[in-house]
């Protein structure tokens, strides 16, 4: 598992702003080690790792919001692992590194705000 924070992390914190304001296909050659989906069991607990973390960590998010982020981050994870991999995960940590998109990553983005929507009522 990684020990550094993900630049799509840094988005992440970004798009928490306000919980009424939170904010193509996925490569399916995956090994059988995705257990079904399409994030590994190591990239999965990694992002339950430290998505909860920078939501937790974000001061624009209210904090009688703070408790429902392991809910927040199961919704983006949940939701992303049905067309995202995890050699996609890497390069959106990639492409937000250096301040550019793709299509993928724009319809990744749309899960913070559907997320935010379902957790922060």
């Amino acid at each position: 598992m990684r020990k550094h924070r993900s630049a799509w992390s840094t988005v992440l914190l970004v798009a928490l702003a306000a919980p009424s304001i939170a904010f193509g296909q996925g490569n399916n050659s995956q090994s059988d080690t995705t257990g079904g989906y399409g994030w590994t069991p190591a990239r999965r607990a990694d992002f339950m790792t430290e998505c909860p973390r920078s939501c937790r960590e974000n001061s624009k998010l209210p904090d009688q919001y703070k408790y429902q982020c392991d809910a927040y981050c199961g919704c983006v994870m949940n939701e992303g692992q049905r067309f995202t991999t995890s050699a996609d995960m890497d390069e959106f940590d990639r492409i937000v590194a250096i301040g550019q998109t793709n299509p993928l990553w724009e319809r990744f983005k749309t899960l913070f705000k559907l997320c935010s929507e379902r957790t922060f009522r």
